[in-house]
């Protein structure tokens, strides 16, 4: 399977929606019940503006993203996916948890278009180095390589208590993702770095902060 940085950077951004609570309650959750065909990998959601998925279960087993099934977000009022690595069997029941709508956290520069609180965030850079030349790397899969990722994340908010705490389940919520087991797929690293104190901008009367932090993942490639 061929990978990018985009691949793992999808599985980020929709493991941090799910992770910080919206004090807005902005999105809408829907539970949607699929009967599988016999080896059935794609599932295609009924809502437009599918921001995050929270679960997958095929006859009751929950799967893990990245592990066990990908996430394609569908933009404007395409439909999103969701595909098994492994397809389900013949009347499997498979139970799709998301949420659509707006959301707190977006990818990009900020949009004032879009309500208090909010979140942006932003790769500042990004730097590679190789694995494995062969065609099994340290953790299979065919050649691979190391993606060293730098992000920072922007908080607005119109209230300073509210911005730090804020910042601080932000950072909560990354330093959590290399707790979790099994852990998001093939992130070797993933820690905050910084917090940036909160200022006030008197031009657009609202407070702001930024939470820095890094990834290292190992991605698959195809020469």
């Amino acid at each position: 399977m061929v990978e990018t940085l985009r691949t793992r950077e999808k599985e980020l951004i929709n493991t941090l929606r799910s992770a910080i609570v919206d004090p807005e309650l902005r999105s809408t959750k829907h539970i949607q019940t699929f009967t599988a065909t016999a080896g059935q990998t794609v599932f295609t959601l009924l809502d437009t503006q599918v921001k995050y998925v929270t679960s997958v279960t095929v006859a009751g087993t929950a799967l893990y993203i990245g592990n066990q099934y990908t996430l394609a977000l569908g933009e404007g009022t395409d439909l999103s996916t969701v595909t098994l690595k492994t397809g389900a069997t013949l009347s499997d029941t498979v139970i799709i948890t998301y949420y659509f709508g707006p959301t707190i956290l977006y990818e990009g520069f900020q949009r004032l278009d879009s309500a208090l609180p909010r979140m942006s965030m932003i790769l500042n850079g990004a730097n590679s180095e190789f694995v494995a030349i062969g065609e099994n790397g340290e953790m299979g899969g065919g050649k691979q390589k190391y993606w060293n990722a730098n992000y920072q994340i922007e908080v607005r908010s119109s209230y300073a208590s509210q911005l730090k705490d804020l910042l601080n389940d932000l950072s909560n919520a990354i330093d959590q993702i290399r707790q979790n087991t099994p852990r998001q797929y093939k992130t070797l690293k993933i820690e905050t770095d910084r917090l940036v104190n909160y200022d006030f901008d008197n031009q657009l009367r609202l407070y702001r902060g930024r939470v820095f932090f890094t990834v290292k993942w190992i991605v698959n490639f195809k020469d």
